[in-house]
Parts: structure tokens; C-alpha cells; sequence
């Protein structure tokens, strides 16, 4: 009688498995997820400083906004451009009353890339940038 139950329970728990790398799989090979953009930015200026307001990232047709940054504050996201879409991350943002814009290089359709973005107390972005899967700097 034990040997039933331990294989019922036996074929349950490979069916979970099954179903979970099933599920796992048909996840990550959905349009667009190999393609995304991950960002973070970060705002290099002493504290007290006036913080960046209106900020908006985008890339491909994917546009997000990213509200307002601190002097000191980071903060990340991710934008799901379409598999086809013309790519260059575009960044948006006010500083001081001055509206400022940072562009990366075109990049092929299809290509996930993070970029890690210092905006410094001038409003100048340093970025570093690569093609996923990669290590963060």
C-alpha cells in the first residue's frame, strides 16, 4: 500500500516539475523579453542639490517616466521594446529649469542592452552600456 501512495506522490511531484519548466520556458521565450532594455540611473550631485525632475526613458516604442531623481538616489526599469522596433535609449529630464537629453548609439532590433547612467551635478550622463546577458560594472 506505501509503495502506491510514494509513487502517486512520486509521479505528482515530476508532474510539477514538468508543468513548472513548461511554464518557465514558454515565459521566457515570449516576443519582446530577450529584446528589453534594463536601465539604471543614478544622480552624482552634493546633497542639497536640486533634484532632476520629469525624468522619461525610452527606447524602440517603449517610453516610460521615471518621475524625479535626488541628489544621490538611483533608480532602475525596464522597457519592453517590440522584437522590430528602431532602437536608441533616449533620456528626458529638467534640470534647474533647463530641459537636457541624452541619446545612446542605434542599436540593432531584437538586442537586449542595460546601461548604467551617472547624471552629474551638470546635468552630463557617463553611461556604460552592453549587450545582455552581462555583469553590472
Amino acid at each position: 500500500m506505501k509503495s502506491k501512495v510514494q509513487r502517486r506522490a512520486l509521479v505528482v511531484a515530476l508532474a510539477a516539475v514538468l508543468v513548472g519548466a513548461a511554464a518557465t520556458a514558454l515565459w521566457s521565450g515570449l516576443p519582446g523579453r530577450a529584446s528589453d532594455t534594463r536601465v539604471w540611473i543614478r544622480f552624482d550631485a552634493p546633497p542639497g542639490s536640486r533634484p532632476l525632475m520629469a525624468i522619461s526613458i525610452m527606447d524602440g516604442d517603449d517610453k516610460l517616466p521615471l518621475g524625479d531623481l535626488s541628489a544621490g538616489e538611483e533608480k532602475s526599469l525596464q522597457l519592453s521594446p517590440s522584437p522590430d522596433a528602431q532602437r536608441q535609449l533616449t533620456v528626458i529630464y529638467n534640470r534647474d529649469g533647463e530641459r537636457l537629453s541624452w541619446h545612446s548609439g542605434p542599436k540593432p532590433a531584437g538586442i537586449g542592452t542595460e546601461y548604467w547612467l551617472t547624471v552629474t551635478a551638470d546635468g552630463r550622463v557617463a553611461a556604460r552600456e552592453c549587450q545582455r546577458p552581462c555583469a553590472p560594472p
